[in-house]
């Protein structure tokens, strides 16, 4: 037996109702967490390789500008061990956001579930 079109439509838009919302919280930290993680990595390597550290480090005592001369040599070797210093700490604090980003993820639903029914269920005067 055929049931209306309307039927079908509403049984339909109900199971994926629900089963997007009781479903969401098991995609966003299971596939979502991998997809995000590889995201925030590739970030991570971008930052790496702007910054190059390992180049200046593979480079410390190579002269600049074909400056052979001790003096050359000289403020090479400082000029790199200064950018290696500046670049690292760069890198660290890049480290350091992108971490709070990365784990921002993992706040950000709880946070938002937690201001709805903070929100929805306080005009009920359940919460003071």
């Amino acid at each position: 037996m055929a049931q209306p079109l309307i039927v079908q439509a509403s049984k339909v838009l109900i199971v994926d109702l629900v089963g997007g919302i009781l479903g969401f919280p098991f995609w966003w930290y299971g596939k979502g967490v991998k997809a995000w993680t590889g995201f925030v990595w590739d970030w991570f390597g971008t930052v790496r390789a702007q910054l190059g550290v390992q180049v200046w480090i593979k480079n410390i005592f190579v002269p600049m500008y074909g400056s052979y001369d001790i003096a050359g040599r000289l403020i090479s070797f400082f000029m790199r061990v200064a950018m290696i210093v500046l670049r690292s700490i760069g890198l660290f604090l890049a480290s350091g956001l992108l971490l709070v980003v990365y784990l921002s993820y993992f706040v950000l639903p709880v946070l938002v579930a937690g201001a709805v029914l903070y929100h929805g269920l306080g005009s009920m005067g359940l919460y003071g």
